[in-house]
C-alpha cells in the first residue's frame, strides 16, 4: 500500500478530544492553515536566482517564500 500523504493533517485531526473547547480546536486549526497563494511565472538573471536559492538555503526556507518576503519588505 502507498504511503497516505495526508498523515501528518490526519494525525492532528485525531489529537482532539470531544472535552476540549471549540475555541481551542478553531485556533490550532486556523493555524495549520496556509495563506492563499498563486503561481506566477518571472524570469530571473542567473545571478539572481543562485543568490536567491543561497540565501533562502541559509535561511532555511523555500526560495520562493524568501522572494516573497523580500519583495513585501521591498515593495
Amino acid at each position: 500500500m502507498s504511503k497516505n500523504r495526508f498523515a501528518k493533517s490526519a494525525e492532528q485531526v485525531e489529537s482532539f478530544t470531544a472535552d476540549q473547547p471549540i475555541n481551542d480546536i478553531i485556533s490550532s486549526v486556523n493555524k495549520t492553515i496556509r495563506p492563499k497563494a498563486k503561481a506566477y511565472c518571472f524570469y530571473l538573471d542567473d545571478e539572481i536566482v543562485e543568490k536567491l536559492k543561497a540565501v533562502s538555503k541559509a535561511q532555511g526556507v523555500s526560495a520562493s517564500k524568501m522572494l516573497n518576503h523580500i519583495l513585501k519588505n521591498t515593495l
